[in-house]
């Protein structure tokens, strides 16, 4: 990201209330021993995939999610306990960094790959011309809530612009300063 603002905030926001990592309830960031970041949500796929392929990679589980590596037996255990493992670390850490407000997309499912499969399908909205619309309508209506920090919003809006970066619609750092002058308590 080309903006000096994004160097200066943290990212420990919970992008549906606003709030920081004290909300009560359900967490806002997966952490795990390779690092930490933002649990999925319908704002963020973007740089979700990102990380998460990052940390899959170091368990040599990526190629699993992707589809590249097949379970070399014709049944789950036949012959393949490496890979039935790496398969479990995979669907453990998508489960785990997606935040509840979408877990209901992939709850009955075990298959890492098709958990993949199922949240691009459902939330990878940068790359549809109506969900780059929906990213850009969220950014618009986004304002401060009362009781979270400027610096919670902030990222609010640079996750906003991160997801439609290079797009049509992306939103440049005028129209993000903008808007973040015009929408600050004046007190």
């Amino acid at each position: 990201m080309s903006s000096t603002l994004s160097s200066h905030f943290p990212t420990s926001v919970n992008p549906v209330t606003g709030g920081g990592l004290g909300y009560n309830g359900d967490q806002m960031m997966y952490c795990c021993k390779y690092g930490e970041t933002s649990k999925l949500t319908h704002y963020n796929y973007t740089r979700w995939k990102r990380d998460i392929e990052f940390f899959l990679q170091v368990e040599s589980a990526l190629g699993i999610v992707l589809g590249d590596e097949v379970h070399p037996g014709a049944r789950r255990g036949a012959g393949g306990p490496e890979f039935d493992r790496k398969s479990g670390k995979a669907a453990a850490m998508i489960n785990a960094s997606c935040h509840s407000s979408v877990k209901t997309y992939i709850n009955e499912m075990r298959d890492p790959d098709l958990m993949w499969e199922e949240l691009k399908t459902k939330l990878d909205t940068s790359n549809t011309r109506g969900g780059r619309t929906a990213i850009l309508h969220h950014f618009n209506q986004l304002c401060p809530n009362p009781g979270s920090s400027i610096a919670e919003y902030i990222t609010l809006l640079l996750e906003c612009r991160q997801e439609l970066e290079g797009s049509e619609r992306a939103i440049q750092e005028e129209t993000l300063i903008t808007h973040l002058v015009t929408t600050l308590p004046t007190e």
